[in-house]
């Protein structure tokens, strides 16, 4: 039995307009909501605040779970989210040393590789290097070659000259007992034959010395190159490598990740290797300037040895006619 009733609805009475519009339109108003709150029920009211067994069912399900405070603020509670912050920051961590790793690996992958570079590099200076020694020495042979060419030239122009002077006298002896030779101013003759022969040896002597000077030459521009320790170009020496190489020890220690031997033992190896080759540049420079100043000059004696031979020739030719005409 229900303690509260119902009150029962109130009639509104109709006015003579109200029974007009009804008339018109075919029923009551009031009528009309009887019968549709006696077919659907009564309605609840809004906003009910009726317990239909809900809310006990999920406070005893949450009952046991601890209530986290509330955050006002409009951040993100940091309890609900403390686990996976762990896990997510033990896995960044092994993601970061797994990379760091990888950048080492890589590093010595490329230190190796720049040893074998530098270890490539190295053999082929070292190859070119002996290639151009042999080069000097062969230029060095053959500048003395040269050498004993122009020699025997002159010695062939000296020859060439005596013969022309022993044509003339067999031309003069070889005249006609009728045909006397008579000289005139005998002293001022022989002075003038003399002279001829003293400036001969003397235009003789200049032409081996300077035949000398040129093998001389030859051989101290060959030695230069050949020595390091020779020449004002050579290349860095005992004391010139050891500076380099302890200013490049201070300056990689910047750039290693861990500083171990085995990684020491490459970086000197590299230090060393490149100081070589540097070395073998300047020795490779020195051999090409002395190589270029060799070759210049040999062309220069070899046009002297050709214009020589071609006075030479000329001259043979005119004695060989003179000897010819001799009968």
């Amino acid at each position: 039995m229900s303690w509260f009733k119902r009150s029962a609805q109130k009639h509104i009475p109709q006015t003579a307009d109200d029974r007009m519009r009804n008339e018109l339109l075919g029923g009551d108003a009031n009528a009309q909501q009887d019968d549709q709150s006696s077919v659907y029920g009564q309605r609840p009211p809004s906003y009910t605040t009726v317990d239909d067994g809900n809310d006990t069912a999920r406070n005893e399900l949450f009952s046991g779970a601890p209530r986290s405070a509330r955050n006002y603020g409009g951040g993100i509670n940091q309890s609900a989210y403390e686990g996976i912050d762990e896990e997510g920051e033990g896995g960044g961590v092994a993601n970061e040393e797994e990379e760091v790793e990888a950048i080492k690996q890589q590093t010595r992958y490329v230190k190796e590789d720049s040893k074998d570079s530098t270890r490539n590099a190295l053999r082929i200076a070292r190859e070119t290097e002996e290639n151009a020694t042999t080069t000097m020495m062969k230029l060095g042979d053959q500048s003395e070659r040269i050498a004993d060419t122009e020699r025997h030239l002159d010695l062939a122009k000296a020859h060439s000259n005596r013969a022309e002077d022993k044509a003339k006298e067999l031309k003069k002896l070889n005249r006609s007992i009728f045909r006397p030779v008579i000289t005139w101013k005998t002293d001022r003759r022989r002075q003038e034959i003399q002279q001829k022969i003293e400036d001969r040896h003397e235009t003789e002597r200049e032409e081996r010395e300077k035949a000398h000077a040129d093998v001389f030459a030859s051989r101290k521009r060959v030695d230069e190159a050949i020595d390091p320790r020779k020449g004002a170009l050579r290349g860095f020496g005992a004391l010139g490598r050891k500076a380099p190489q302890a200013s490049s020890s201070v300056e990689r220690s910047k750039y290693q990740f861990e500083a171990t031997a085995s990684d020491d033992e490459i970086e000197d190896e590299i230090d060393s290797n490149l100081d070589e080759i540097s070395q073998a540049v300047g020795n490779l420079k020195r051999f090409a300037i002395a190589s270029g100043e060799e070759v210049e000059t040999q062309n220069t004696r070899l046009d002297d040895i050709h214009n020589k031979a071609g006075r030479l020739d000329d001259k043979i030719f005119r004695n060989t006619e003179k000897l010819k005409k001799i009968k």
